[in-house]
C-alpha cells in the first residue's frame, strides 16, 4: 500500500509518462524537417528568381525574402530548443520513477532481509522490529531526498519552459511586404548571356 502510495503522489506531481510522449512528438523530427525545408526552397526561389529578374522591385523583393527567411531560421532554432526541453523533461520523469521503483523494491528486499523472510520464525521480534524501523527511517529519508530531486526537476523544468517561451516571443517576425514590389515598371528582366 505504502509503494503505490508512494508511486500515485510521483504521478501527482510529475503527471503521468505514457502522457509526456505525445508532447514531445508534437515537436518530432518531420515538424522540424518542414520547417527547414521551407526555409531552403525560399533559398532556391531567391536563386531562380535572382537569374530571371532585376530591378529595384526586385531589390525590395530579394530583401523581404531575406527577411523572411531569418523568421524561418529564428523557429527552426525555437523548435530544437522546446524540443530539448521536452525530451529532458521525458528523461527526468522516467528517471524519477525508476528511483522510486528502486527505492520501494531495496527497502522491502532490506526489510525482508531483516526478518529472515518469514515473520512467523523469528526469535528475536524486538530486535527485528527495530532493524524493520530503522529501515522504515531509511526508507523515509530517501523519500524525502527523492521529493527534493523532485522538487528541483520542477524548477528546472519551469526555467527551461520559460525560455523556451521568451525564444516564441523573440521569434524574428517577416517583415512587412513593401509596396514598390507590386510596381510592375519596377520588375526588369534580367539580360541572359
Amino acid at each position: 500500500m505504502a509503494a503505490k502510495k508512494v508511486v500515485d503522489e510521483i504521478r501527482d506531481i510529475l503527471g503521468h509518462p505514457e502522457k509526456v510522449e505525445p508532447m514531445i512528438t508534437r515537436w518530432d523530427p518531420d515538424a522540424f524537417k518542414e520547417i527547414k525545408k521551407g526555409r531552403e526552397d525560399l533559398v532556391t526561389m531567391q536563386s531562380d528568381l535572382a537569374a530571371w529578374w532585376e530591378g529595384s522591385a526586385y531589390d525590395a523583393f530579394n530583401k523581404y525574402m531575406e527577411g523572411f527567411s531569418k523568421s524561418f531560421e529564428s523557429l527552426e532554432k525555437v523548435m530544437a530548443d522546446v524540443s530539448d526541453v521536452l525530451e529532458g523533461m521525458a528523461k527526468l520523469v522516467n528517471e524519477t520513477y525508476q528511483k522510486a521503483i528502486k527505492l520501494i523494491a531495496e527497502t522491502a528486499a532490506a526489510i525482508l532481509e531483516a526478518t529472515g523472510g518469514i515473520i512467523g520464525s523469528i526469535k528475536d521480534w524486538l530486535g527485528a522490529l527495530g532493524e524493520v524501523v530503522k529501515l522504515l527511517g531509511q526508507f523515509v529519508r530517501l523519500y524525502g531526498d527523492l521529493m527534493a530531486s523532485i522538487t528541483d526537476f520542477l524548477y528546472r523544468y519551469r526555467e527551461q519552459a520559460r525560455n523556451a517561451a521568451q525564444a516564441v516571443a523573440r521569434i524574428e517576425l517577416p517583415p512587412t511586404v513593401p509596396t514598390s514590389i507590386s510596381i510592375p515598371d519596377a520588375w526588369d528582366v534580367r539580360t541572359q548571356n
